[in-house]
């Protein structure tokens, strides 16, 4: 009978831990990868998610929430890849090719997350500033005042407002990418 309870007991301990795990990895509710991501209707709108998105980005990476951060670049791709669409047609382009090389950059920066190689993230975040730089300048957008990628938590609670929900309590803290001012 008591090997019997342990065994109950440990199932109970290892479903709930599983479950806590499945909920503290996703970027937020709204960037759920089982749920449909909302896509602004204007560039505008797009750039403000994808900065607050990128915030959210950073201050995971600053807090070692490295496969948090690769479901925050999962989250990131529809709105990048919505950008072309929302370009004028004679900027259509060079925004198709910077969309490309932002998804790429993304994509190589989740999987390093993924695999835990912090030698590389910060030089992979520099580059994926910069390329949302070249996406602001394509489309004249100013993200707000402190800059998206240099606000720490408060951007990251920015980005679950705009879900309507708060931050979590692990994002508190400004986390601080070694090497990437």
């Amino acid at each position: 009978m008591k090997t019997r309870r342990l065994l109950v007991l440990g199932l109970c301990a290892a479903v709930g831990w599983l479950t806590a795990i499945g909920r503290s990895v996703r970027a937020c509710d709204a960037c759920d990868a089982k749920q449909q991501i909302k896509i602004p209707d204007t560039a505008e709108g797009i750039l403000k998610v994808l900065h607050e998105h990128h915030t959210a980005l950073r201050a995971a990476i600053g807090t070692n929430g490295l496969v948090r951060a690769s479901w925050i670049v999962i989250s990131m791709q529809p709105l990048a890849k919505a950008l072309p669409a929302k370009a004028p047609s004679d900027k259509k382009a060079p925004v198709e090719t910077t969309v490309k090389n932002y998804s790429g950059t993304a994509k190589e920066l989740g999987k390093s997350a993924l695999r835990d190689r912090r030698e590389v993230l910060a030089p992979l975040l520099t580059r994926l500033d910069d390329v949302l730089k070249q996406l602001d300048a394509q489309f004249n957008f100013r993200p707000a005042t402190g800059g998206a990628a240099k606000s720490g938590a408060s951007g990251a609670r920015n980005h679950f407002q705009h879900s309507g929900h708060d931050a979590p309590a692990r994002l508190a803290a400004p986390g601080v990418v070694p090497g990437v001012e």
